[in-house]
């Protein structure tokens, strides 16, 4: 299945995986370099693929929210059309929590910018 399949019906694994492939990688990778970058420990590097991730899914997760009207006309596999639109906002904010997790590591003053940038992910309109 490609990243631009369009399918009635689709199994949530199936979905996640289409949508870890688009934003999520940039993210996930972005952010592992960065802790490359900046000397950091296996750990430190593991938290920010993670953090990374969870924002990439949680950005796609939500975008289908918004999308929801052109993407069922175009009959494209999106988690709103696996779980609904409840289920998806809940889990694209369940996502940014488990990524806003991930960076308490760091400590909040550290983290302060990228847990921002998390949070707008899911109140974000289109």
């Amino acid at each position: 299945m490609g990243i631009n399949s369009k399918v009635k019906e689709v199994s949530l694994s199936e979905v996640e995986s289409i949508h870890g492939k688009k934003c999520g990688k940039i993210l996930e990778k972005s952010d592992e370099g960065g802790a490359l970058f900046e000397a950091g420990n296996e750990e430190e590097t593991e938290r920010l693929y993670k953090y990374g991730k969870c924002v990439g899914l949680a950005y796609q997760v939500w975008d289908d929210t918004s999308d929801m009207e052109k993407d069922s006309r175009d009959d494209k596999a999106t988690y709103v059309n696996v779980v609904g639109m409840d289920g998806a906002k809940t889990y694209a904010m369940d996502l940014v929590a488990e990524a806003n997790q991930e960076l308490a590591y760091f400590g909040s003053t550290r983290a302060a910018p990228s847990c921002h940038m998390a949070n707008i992910v899911v109140s974000r309109r289109n």
